[in-house]
């Protein structure tokens, strides 16, 4: 019996996200064949199908995409300094 894969992280998670919903519009990847990584990566086509991904430069698209898959760029949760499914909180402003 095959032991199970790890589970993606969130870092994989958002790299498939992206690229689907890039692939929706330029056919550049192949889907996953891994369960967890297919819902992901079809996740992402389906929020362009709706309308809630707009990609017009596709060059531009796929060097974001890398730069995430390989730690160039933070992806959101890193970004905004929370976790998974958290929104990030109000910070105070100072009064003027």
């Amino acid at each position: 019996m095959a032991s199970q894969p790890p589970p993606l992280t969130r870092r994989q998670r958002h790299v498939l996200f992206l690229q689907g919903a890039l692939n929706r519009v330029a056919h550049c990847y192949t889907p996953p064949a891994r369960p967890d990584a297919l819902a992901e990566f079809l996740l992402g086509g389906e929020m362009v199908d709706r309308g809630y991904i707009a990609i017009t430069d596709l060059a531009g698209a796929k060097s974001f995409i890398d730069d995430i898959r390989t730690g160039r760029r933070p992806i959101r949760e890193e970004a905004h300094g929370c976790e998974h499914n958290e929104m990030p909180q109000p910070r105070e402003v100072p009064a003027l």
